[in-house]
């Protein structure tokens, strides 16, 4: 027998979340508004309510302090560097996230289900060692295990898409490795490069 497909409709309820109105495409996947029981209003792909993989808008995840200290995830009342990482990497593929919407949201970019739990997150990735940051391998792949992993921020900044790569004398960095090794600011170097010098004039001090 065929599955009869799910079709969405205003004021359908999944899980958590109320249909209230029609989003529109994102990167080729039909997103719809919702508000969510705890008030807040969440977008999510049409497949994900289907599936069922998508059933609040992230206010469950977030969980209390007595759990952060059942965890061991918090020092003098606030949460680990591991704990604080999780929550920003969460935060950052939300509609929310103003700031990063073209770079997240608007690009796909998810964490996977199993990270929605903090204690699978930690039995995949570790504590954080101290000055690292949690990266992409895959800079167009999601937040999952195999794709993820723990860096310092100059690796990090390096795997970013707007980061710029230069090539000089065999070696390729981008301008900010550049900009730290030959002692002329990142500025400076931006500008003579995008006005057009060539890299041997524009790293000449």
């Amino acid at each position: 027998m065929t599955k009869k497909a799910i079709k969405i409709e205003i004021g359908q309820q999944f899980g958590h979340l109320k249909v209230i109105s029609l989003f529109g495409p994102v990167k080729s996947h039909i997103c719809w508004t919702c508000i969510c029981v705890c008030g807040n209003e969440h977008v999510a792909r049409g497949s994900s309510l289907k599936e069922g993989t998508c059933t609040h808008c992230g206010c469950r995840l977030f969980e209390t302090k007595a759990t952060m200290l059942r965890h061991g995830q918090a020092r003098n009342g606030k949460p680990t560097k591991t704990h604080s990482r999780w929550t920003s990497m969460k935060f950052r593929v939300t509609e929310k996230n103003k700031r990063g919407y073209d770079d997240y949201f608007a690009r796909g970019i998810t964490v996977c289900e199993r990270w929605h739990q903090f204690e699978n997150f930690l039995a995949d990735m570790g504590e954080c060692p101290k000055g690292m940051e949690i990266d992409r391998i895959d800079n167009d792949g999601n937040y999952e295990p195999g794709n993820c992993r723990w860096v310092t921020r100059v690796v990090n900044q390096s795997n970013r898409r707007v980061s710029i790569n230069v090539t000089f004398n065999g070696v390729t960095q981008t301008l900010k490795q550049w900009s730290d090794q030959l002692g002329i600011s990142y500025q400076n170097l931006r500008y003579r490069i995008q006005g057009g010098w060539s890299t041997e004039e524009a790293f000449k001090k």
